[in-house]
C-alpha cells in the first residue's frame, strides 16, 4: 500500500487504510439502511450518478443495501474540493466489480437496463431524464432550491438541514417530491459532519422509495399550499474570503461551513493569502471604544486575536497557500 492510498480522502491527515477507503458516519449508522428491511422479490436495478463528497458518503450505504443491485456508477472531478471523490468512486467500482462510466462517456444506453437512477451532487444537465430518475437534494424542498444549500443553511444558522428525493423537471429543483426529511443540528458543526448527516438522510429516502413504493407528490412543491420556496445562490472563489465586519459567531460558522471538503475560508495577512481552518469566539472579553474589524489586537502563541463587527475571533489554526502552517509574525496588520 503506497502513499497514494493514504491521501485519498484528505491529505495530510488521512491514515493508511485499505485499498478503497470510503468515508462513513458513526459506528452503526450503516445498519440503518438494512434495519427492518422489507424483503423484495428481487433487488431494484440501479444506476448511480454520484459527484463530490456527498456522493462518496452515500456510497457505503448503497453498497451495503440488499434492496438494490448497482449496475453502474458515473462520476467526475468536482472543482474547488479536496476529497478526491471521483478517484475514490472509480477505485470502488473496480474493487466491487461495478461498471464505471466517466461523465463524458455517459449516454442514454446506460439507462436502458436500470429501474432507478439516483443522482447526488450532479452539476450537469441530463438529457435522458425520465420518471426513473430520482434527484437527492440537500435541503427540505422547496426551501433552498439551487446551489450549496447545506453551506447556506449553516451560514444562516438554521436549526436543521434537509434531504429531499424528487423527480427532476425543467425547473430548478421544482419537481414532484417522493420524500423529504428535516435533520436537526446543533452548533458548532463542520461541513464534513453536516454532509454525513445529509448522506444518512439520503439513504433513508432511497430505502423509502424502494421498499414503500412511494409515488411523487406534486403538492409538496406547490406554493399555493403554503410551501414557501427559497433559493441558495452559487459560491465562487471570492466568496471564500472572510468578511471581518460580520459578528464573531457568524465568522465561526463561516469557517466551519467552508472547511473540508471545500478548500477552506480565506483571508489576506500581510499581503499573503492564508486559509483559516480553526477559530474560537471570544465574545465580550474586551471592549473597544472604536471597533475596527479585521485588525489584529494581540498574538499569543502564533494565535492572533482579530476584531470583528461584534466580538473577537482567535485564529487557532491556519495555513499558507502551500499547506504549511501560517506564521503570524506582525501585530499591526489588518486582515482583509
Amino acid at each position: 500500500m503506497g502513499q497514494d492510498t493514504a491521501d485519498k480522502i484528505r491529505a495530510p491527515e488521512a491514515k493508511p487504510a485499505d485499498p478503497v477507503q470510503l468515508p462513513a458516519g458513526e459506528t452503526g449508522q450503516l445498519e440503518l439502511i438494512k434495519k427492518d428491511y422489507k424483503s423484495l422479490d428481487k433487488p431494484v436495478k440501479a444506476g448511480l450518478l454520484l459527484a463530490g463528497y456527498k456522493g462518496i458518503l452515500l456510497l457505503p450505504y448503497l453498497l451495503d443495501y440488499p434492496g438494490i443491485d448497482i449496475l453502474f456508477i458515473s462520476s467526475y472531478k468536482v472543482r474547488g474540493t479536496r476529497d478526491n471523490s471521483s478517484k475514490i468512486i472509480k477505485e470502488t467500482c473496480r474493487e466491487k466489480e461495478i461498471d464505471y462510466i466517466p461523465r463524458k462517456s455517459l449516454n442514454g444506453d446506460a439507462f436502458k437496463d436500470v429501474d432507478r437512477v439516483f443522482v447526488v451532487g450532479w452539476q450537469y444537465l441530463i438529457d435522458e431524464c425520465d420518471d426513473k430518475f430520482v434527484v437527492l437534494h440537500d435541503s427540505y424542498l422547496p426551501e433552498l432550491r439551487g446551489w450549496c444549500p447545506t453551506v447556506t443553511a449553516l451560514l444562516s444558522g438554521k436549526k436543521y438541514l434537509g434531504a429531499t428525493g424528487f423527480v427532476p423537471d425543467e425547473g430548478m429543483d421544482t419537481g414532484p417530491i417522493y420524500s423529504r426529511h428535516k435533520i436537526p443540528i446543533t452548533y458548532p458543526i463542520k461541513l464534513e459532519e453536516a454532509y454525513k448527516k445529509v448522506a444518512e438522510g439520503y439513504s433513508v429516502i432511497i430505502k423509502e422509495i424502494i421498499e414503500d413504493e412511494l409515488f411523487p407528490d406534486y403538492s409538496l412543491q406547490d406554493e399555493s399550499q403554503g410551501n414557501i420556496a427559497s433559493y441558495s445562490i452559487w459560491r465562487g472563489p471570492e466568496d471564500m474570503f472572510i468578511d471581518w465586519s460580520m459578528d464573531a459567531e457568524y465568522i465561526k460558522r463561516f469557517v466551519d461551513a467552508l472547511g473540508f471538503p471545500f478548500t477552506g475560508a480565506k483571508t489576506r495577512y500581510d499581503g499573503r493569502e492564508i486559509v483559516v481552518e480553526e477559530v474560537e469566539v471570544l465574545a465580550g472579553k474586551y471592549k473597544f471604544e472604536l471597533n475596527q474589524p479585521g485588525k489584529i489586537f494581540n498574538i499569543n502563541g502564533n494565535q492572533p486575536l482579530v476584531l470583528c463587527g461584534d466580538g473577537l475571533i482567535k485564529i487557532t489554526r491556519a495555513s499558507e497557500a502551500n499547506g504549511e502552517p501560517a506564521v503570524f509574525d506582525r501585530l499591526k496588520v489588518r486582515l482583509v
